[in-house]
């Protein structure tokens, strides 16, 4: 059995707790540390408890409490080699960085663990893909402009998925952003609008998928009843609407249990 929860998703930060057994990794450290450390604690969790936090990429609604969380827990993080030379600040974080090789599994724990590149833009970018001796499996795949082939062909058959819906493109193109922040947000190497994670959705629902959280839902440019509405549409038409689907977010965590084959989503406001 996996267990993760989404502690923070949004604009603001992200962070995800994955745990199998006692084996408790940390996926991301947005926010504050404080903020965090209660996020971790809100879960039942100690953040001493962490083993490792694996990073997808530098910006900083990702790691702005690495620093401060490393300096305090001394833990192992874990991401692609240009993305760790973007964030270990000194020495002391850099002996505890550990590079991956994106494609290539490794263990925490009795958890495999594999990275796959994503189009982004930053110095790269990074999605996880979780899974244990008993066939369950679990993926957190965000902060993507496109979904490439190789990609779907790296998400296929996961039992549940944390995917991207930052965006729905008529809010996008009437918000307040400048022109250069929206052609940046729509771009191949930006984030997925609500369309784009629909048709992900029921794609990867034809391979086994068994439930979907919609993560990194912007707050200026989209709602979660817009990408809830546009995923569910998509996974009835295909027929699948008996999928549960439910939205990460900044004041709620979901809490997320992979056992047997099939997915339970839990939302608990902290």
């Amino acid at each position: 059995m996996i267990e993760a929860y989404s502690l923070y998703s949004g604009s603001s930060g992200n962070a995800y707790i994955v745990k199998h057994g006692d084996t408790v990794i940390l996926v991301d450290a947005g926010r504050s540390c404080a903020a965090l450390c209660r996020g971790i604690r809100s879960a039942g969790i100690s953040p001493e408890d962490v083993a490792a936090i694996l990073i997808t990429h530098e910006h900083t609604d990702h790691t702005s409490a690495l620093r401060v969380f490393h300096k305090k827990y001394h833990t192992t993080f874990i991401g692609a080699t240009p993305v760790l030379a973007a964030i270990c600040e000194n020495e002391e974080m850099c002996d505890s960085a550990r590079a991956l090789s994106p494609g290539r599994e490794f263990s925490i724990g009795k958890v495999s663990v594999c990275g796959f590149s994503l189009p982004h833009d930053s110095s790269a970018n990074i999605c996880y893909k979780f899974s244990d001796a008993e066939g369950d499996s679990l993926v957190i795949a965000t902060d993507m402009g496109e979904v490439t082939p190789e990609c779907e062909e790296f998400l296929s058959g996961v039992r549940c998925a944390v995917i991207e819906a930052n965006h729905d493109p008529d809010m996008l193109r009437c918000g307040p952003y400048p022109p250069s922040l929206k052609s940046r947000i729509a771009s191949r190497r930006g984030h997925l609008s609500n369309g784009q994670c629909a048709t992900l959705a029921a794609d990867l629902a034809k391979t086994g998928t068994t439930g979907f959280v919609l993560a990194h839902l912007s707050r200026e440019n989209n709602t979660p009843s817009l990408a809830l509405s546009a995923v569910t549409a998509s996974l009835n038409e295909s027929g699948f609407g008996e999928l549960p689907v439910t939205c990460a977010g900044e004041d709620h965590m979901v809490k997320i249990t992979v056992d047997g084959g099939g997915c339970r989503l839990c939302t608990v406001t902290i």
